[in-house]
């Protein structure tokens, strides 16, 4: 009757999107789930020309994947490379047509629905909203295992302890974009502050989460942070945003022995520990979650 699985898939997303439109009017927000090709999404809709829809991909990477079919979903037999190779397919179709993209590789099931009802406007009381802010961060390594900082003009929000300091160092990162993964936001990042764009090494190392009053919001602050090795060290400023320029005064590399006895304040202050860990452990690392404090 279809043809092929494509065309049934096909078929079947226009079914979906004609029943919601005719059975779900009074609806003020309709969610549909489902793995479909996100052109044939987009033709439905076009079809019955229809525009107040967002297509949003969940995504994870293929570690966190293989281990929710397993364990949580009991389906192994999913767990093979045609998979691998249609989660691929869907993420590089999400970035060609700049749709939201939600790495889910290190949410549970509630951070899951509580973005969900931040970003598809189903919460019914926005004030009751505690917004999300997801940040990637890298702690770039040189040969000599010294870490680049920036150094940042004003009052850090992370602590009260702080509030006397004028400036404070942080690694190289920020916050992500509309369209972004974790790492599209790194790699974008790195090439504005620093002007890498070629790291011999990129590794995810460590996650952490912080809930703070950020421009007058309760947001909560979802970062990772990456080991990035570099080899060659030519580093530029030329590409920070004004926003950048603004609040980055400085960077500097430092030693180990350095950030274990400054008296500067250093954002995540577990840095040392976690840089000194992560070197004395390079062969056998694991994903870790850290306090932002």
């Amino acid at each position: 009757m279809y043809g092929s699985p494509s065309e049934w898939q096909k078929a079947m997303t226009y079914h979906w999107v004609q029943k919601i439109l005719n059975e779900y009017q009074d609806k003020k927000t309709v969610i549909i789930e489902g793995q479909v090709n996100l052109d044939f999404i987009t033709a439905a809709f076009a079809g019955f020309n229809f525009q107040q829809y967002k297509i949003i991909l969940v995504h994870c990477n293929n570690e966190t994947r293989h281990k929710r079919l397993y364990l949580d979903r009991n389906q192994p037999e999913l767990i093979n490379d045609d998979m691998d190779k249609w989660a691929e397919f869907l993420k590089r179709q999400a970035i060609d047509k700049k749709v939201t993209i939600l790495d889910t590789s290190l949410m549970d099931t509630n951070e899951m629905v509580d973005w969900f009802k931040q970003n598809s406007h189903l919460s019914s009381q926005a004030n009751e909203n505690i917004y999300l802010r997801r940040t990637a961060r890298a702690i770039i390594l040189n040969k000599h295992n010294q870490v680049l900082l920036l150094k940042i003009k004003g009052k850090p929000l992370h602590s009260n302890k702080y509030q006397d300091t004028q400036s404070f160092w942080i690694t190289v990162g920020g916050e992500l974009e509309q369209d972004e993964t974790f790492e599209l936001a790194l790699q974008r990042e790195l090439r504005e502050e620093v002007g890498v764009t070629n790291p011999e090494k990129i590794e995810l190392i460590a996650f952490g989460e912080h809930v703070l009053l950020w421009k007058g919001l309760k947001t909560k602050f979802v970062e990772q942070f990456y080991i990035v090795c570099l080899n060659d060290i030519n580093l530029s400023n030329r590409n920070l945003t004004h926003e950048e320029s603004i609040v980055i005064d400085d960077y500097s590399w430092w030693s180990l022995n350095d950030l274990q006895t400054t008296k500067e304040v250093i954002f995540p202050t577990c840095l040392p520990k976690l840089v000194n860990n992560y070197i004395n452990h390079l062969n056998d690392w694991m994903v870790k979650k850290i306090s932002l404090d």
